[in-house]
């Protein structure tokens, strides 16, 4: 009977790894396909063309490779928006081999100067399933994912509304329990639905997921809106104001 329930549990683990790989297969396929979107159309939203990445961009999306012999991750249809708070940039984003897999199509970035935050990666859903095998599954696909990208699963249980919206993953569950203040995880619980974030260093990403959904199913303008919010309430808060200190002599 264990040896019944055993194969069981690997042939349904199978059929879950085997559905995530087609996913990304057809996404990287739907990619290629999908027409860019119009500059007109990002004009109306606030967006301009722009060439090429600038360099902090660039080296901050390249630093989510898993290794650092991976291949750069490929970046097209990049347009930027500057904001009161920063800077937006809404870009096709395609990663090497070892690259995070929520990032693709209709990725909006951003960069935070002092965020300093650990590797992490937020994905919607619900923690766990009903039902041993089926969870057993699922942590088991986790397992898998974090293989590949080189992070663990973080669990949230004390803090129930953000357990039940997001699969925490991260590279060292400490910074990124430090990172995830009370106020941060509130910010993060106004994301919309089936939305991804991604944030290292000071990079912080929203994408639709799964990745390379159709752009009108995500509608611009509403990951716009959770970013503006994110660059608003992410930031560590301004320090003290520094006194004056009388020296000797003065």
């Amino acid at each position: 009977m264990r040896t019944w329930l055993l194969l069981g549990l690997l042939a349904l683990a199978a059929l879950i790894v085997a559905v995530i790989v087609g996913a990304i297969i057809w996404a990287v396929a739907a990619s290629r396909k999908r027409r860019p979107e119009r500059s007109d159309d990002l004009a109306a939203l606030g967006f301009e063309p722009v060439a090429a990445p600038p360099p902090a961009l660039r080296d901050a999306l390249t630093s989510l490779q898993s290794r650092a012999d991976d291949p750069p991750p490929t970046i097209s249809n990049l347009h930027r928006r500057t904001t009161p708070a920063g800077e937006l940039y809404l870009l096709d984003a395609q990663g090497g081999d070892g690259g995070r897999i929520w990032l693709g199509a209709g990725t909006l970035a951003a960069l935070i100067p002092g965020l300093a935050a650990p590797s992490l990666v937020l994905l919607p859903g619900a923690p766990e399933p009903a039902g041993g095998l089926a969870q057993a599954a699922l942590q088991r696909a986790l397992d898998l994912i974090g293989g590949m990208s080189g992070l663990v699963r973080i669990a949230y249980p004390d803090d129930v509304e953000f357990y039940e919206r997001f699969v925490a993953l991260g590279d060292d569950e400490d910074a990124v329990r430090t990172f995830l203040t009370d106020a941060r995880r509130t910010a993060l619980l106004e994301l919309p639905p089936a939305v991804a974030f991604t944030a290292k260093g000071d990079l912080i990403a929203l994408s639709p997921h799964p990745p390379n959904t159709a752009r009108a199913d995500r509608p611009a303008q509403e990951l716009i809106t959770a970013a503006e919010h994110l660059l608003t309430h992410l930031p560590p808060p301004a320090g003290p104001t520094p006194t004056a200190v009388d020296l000797p002599g003065s």
